[in-house]
Protein backbone atom coordinates (compact mmCIF):
# COMPACT_ATOMS: atom_id res chain seq x y z
CA UNK A 1 0.00 0.00 0.00
CA UNK A 2 1.18 3.04 -0.62
CA UNK A 3 1.73 6.38 1.38
CA UNK A 4 -1.18 8.11 0.17
CA UNK A 5 -3.55 4.90 -0.16
CA UNK A 6 -2.41 4.29 3.44
CA UNK A 7 -3.46 8.33 4.41
CA UNK A 8 -6.54 8.19 2.70
CA UNK A 9 -7.46 4.39 4.33
CA UNK A 10 -6.82 5.82 7.73
CA UNK A 11 -7.74 9.51 7.84
CA UNK A 12 -10.35 10.02 4.69
CA UNK A 13 -10.93 13.32 6.31
CA UNK A 14 -7.80 14.48 4.10
CA UNK A 15 -8.78 13.15 0.76
CA UNK A 16 -10.88 16.41 0.02
CA UNK A 17 -7.78 18.22 -0.01
CA UNK A 18 -6.05 16.29 -2.85
CA UNK A 19 -9.31 16.31 -5.14
CA UNK A 20 -8.02 17.30 -8.53
CA UNK A 21 -4.02 16.49 -7.76
CA UNK A 22 -2.34 14.40 -10.29
CA UNK A 23 -1.45 11.48 -7.90
CA UNK A 24 0.69 9.94 -9.60
CA UNK A 25 2.88 13.63 -9.68
CA UNK A 26 2.16 14.14 -6.31
CA UNK A 27 3.76 10.82 -5.05
CA UNK A 28 6.76 12.26 -7.18
CA UNK A 29 6.74 15.69 -5.15
CA UNK A 30 6.93 13.55 -1.71
CA UNK A 31 9.68 11.67 -2.58
CA UNK A 32 11.42 14.50 -3.98
CA UNK A 33 10.78 16.07 -0.91
CA UNK A 34 11.96 13.05 1.06
CA UNK A 35 15.39 13.29 -0.66
CA UNK A 36 15.68 17.05 -0.30
CA UNK A 37 15.08 16.12 3.75
CA UNK A 38 17.56 13.23 4.00
CA UNK A 39 19.99 15.58 2.01
CA UNK A 40 20.33 18.43 4.13
CA UNK A 41 19.64 16.77 7.62
CA UNK A 42 22.90 18.37 8.56
CA UNK A 43 22.56 21.47 6.65
CA UNK A 44 19.58 23.33 7.99
CA UNK A 45 20.29 26.55 6.42
CA UNK A 46 19.24 24.79 3.67
CA UNK A 47 16.11 22.85 4.71
CA UNK A 48 14.38 25.21 7.27
CA UNK A 49 13.85 28.02 4.62
CA UNK A 50 12.97 25.24 2.20
CA UNK A 51 10.12 23.53 4.77
CA UNK A 52 8.39 26.77 5.78
CA UNK A 53 8.30 27.01 2.09
CA UNK A 54 6.19 24.04 2.13
CA UNK A 55 4.12 24.20 4.98
CA UNK A 56 3.25 27.35 3.88
CA UNK A 57 2.20 25.97 0.43
CA UNK A 58 0.28 23.37 2.24
CA UNK A 59 -1.44 25.96 4.40
CA UNK A 60 -2.89 27.43 1.01
CA UNK A 61 -4.22 24.18 -0.17
CA UNK A 62 -6.16 23.53 3.09
CA UNK A 63 -3.73 21.42 5.10
CA UNK A 64 -4.28 22.30 8.84
CA UNK A 65 -2.53 21.46 11.98
CA UNK A 66 -4.36 18.70 13.21
CA UNK A 67 -3.41 16.64 9.82
CA UNK A 68 0.44 16.68 10.26
CA UNK A 69 -0.32 13.70 12.87
CA UNK A 70 -2.09 11.54 9.75
CA UNK A 71 0.61 12.12 7.87
CA UNK A 72 3.56 11.59 9.98
CA UNK A 73 1.72 8.28 10.89
CA UNK A 74 0.93 7.46 7.73
CA UNK A 75 4.42 8.02 6.84
CA UNK A 76 6.27 5.90 9.25
CA UNK A 77 4.17 3.10 8.67
CA UNK A 78 4.87 2.97 4.79
CA UNK A 79 8.43 3.05 5.74
CA UNK A 80 8.37 0.69 8.06
CA UNK A 81 6.17 -1.64 5.66
CA UNK A 82 8.62 -0.78 2.48
CA UNK A 83 11.91 -1.14 4.44
CA UNK A 84 11.26 -3.75 7.16
CA UNK A 85 13.97 -3.79 9.11
CA UNK A 86 16.60 -1.65 6.94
Amino acid sequence: MTFYARLFATHPEVRPLFGAVDMAAQQEKLLGALALAVENLRRPEVLFPVLKDLGRRHAGYGAKPEHYGAVGAALLDTFAVCLGDA
